[in-house]
């Protein structure tokens, strides 16, 4: 500010995009939301030609949690299992990769997050009532 010659916070900023983006992000109101269908996508096409023409390739799912045991407020916080077998703040994942059995590549080809805390999640119990 003292270099800039005044208080004004918008003087500090290149461009008022720059300016706007900055008090979108301080108020609260900037969020980035990732398209996981385009991810998993491009994720996929960039995947074929590594294994185009591959003998074998091993595809793998997996579900992981993402531990989040510090953070309170998140959209769908839900809750995951720890590494010492305790509930805590959380998310799920359901990944996929693609393994070259006779090489040594191993890519992404899907990744997608998933909570209980969310309105829309069912339980098993929940399942087994339909």
């Amino acid at each position: 500010m003292v270099a800039k010659g005044g208080s004004n916070l918008y003087s500090l900023y290149e461009n008022k995009s720059e300016y706007v983006n900055v008090c979108r992000m301080l108020s609260g109101d900037l969020k980035t939301v990732v398209d996981t269908d385009k991810l998993n996508i491009s994720l996929l096409q960039n995947a074929i030609p590594l294994f185009k023409g591959k003998k074998v390739v091993s595809i793998v799912h997996d579900c992981s949690p993402i531990r989040k045991p510090e953070s309170r407020v998140l959209d769908g916080l839900g809750k995951v299992q720890s590494l010492d077998n305790t509930v805590v703040n959380g998310y799920n994942t359901f990944a996929t990769i693609a393994v070259d059995v006779g090489g040594r590549e191993v890519r992404l080809l899907a990744c997608t997050p998933f909570s209980n805390g969310v309105d829309s999640y069912v339980s098993k119990e929940e399942r087994k009532a339909l």
